[in-house]
């Protein structure tokens, strides 16, 4: 569990932590929690690399029937 800092108060709180338990900021997701295990960037690199698989696939079967 790591400790952020609300973006409303700057006190450090945990990135689990859906409000701040100082000011009740609620948690805004941005870039800063992008590339942490566990996060969406790795749903991103599998979505990318399944459209590169595919354009590349297709592109073969384009090349192989004409």
């Amino acid at each position: 569990m790591a400790q952020v800092n609300c973006s409303e108060c700057g006190k450090e709180i945990s990135d689990k932590a859906e409000a701040c338990p100082n000011c009740g900021a609620p948690m805004k997701w941005t870039s800063e929690f992008i590339g942490r295990p566990g996060s969406l960037s790795r749903l991103a690199n599998i979505g990318c690399l399944t459209l590169v698989v595919g354009v590349a696939v297709f592109s073969l079967i384009i090349y192989l029937s004409g």
